[in-house]
């Protein structure tokens, strides 16, 4: 099968509410209203830790996969979660009400877009 054509990356749409920010550790909602305490630390650090293995280990280990095949990142934000996200069965953490993931093809990184209003993650 040959691939088709490369074509240049879209742009990131403007941000409709808000801004975008680097999908990043502390972007989930789960823990993120937890107090430092006996019990409630290690809850925090245990939603912490899933949200690094995703952002830090997993969607970075399928983006190179990707480029290695292909020879390109993706160029969309439905072909990022596609061939990265659905593909390799990757559970991206729960956002906050109004947030949302957006790859960006020209930075080849998911973003998270936040609403006006909003304090950044």
């Amino acid at each position: 099968m040959v691939p088709p054509p490369p074509t240049a990356p879209q742009a990131l749409p403007p941000a409709t509410e808000g801004q975008y920010v680097k999908a990043d550790v502390g972007v989930g909602q789960k823990g993120s209203s937890l107090q430092p305490g006996f019990l409630t630390t290690p809850v925090y650090v245990y939603f912490r830790s899933k949200e690094h293995m995703a952002f830090r280990i997993q969607v970075p280990q399928a983006l190179q996969l990707f480029e290695a095949e292909h020879g390109r990142k993706p160029q969309s934000h439905e072909e990022f979660w596609r061939e990265i996200i659905e593909k390799n069965n990757i559970q991206l953490p729960r956002l906050p009400p109004g947030h949302r993931y957006v790859y960006d093809p020209q930075r080849g990184e998911l973003m998270v877009e936040v609403p006006a209003g909003s304090p950044p993650p």
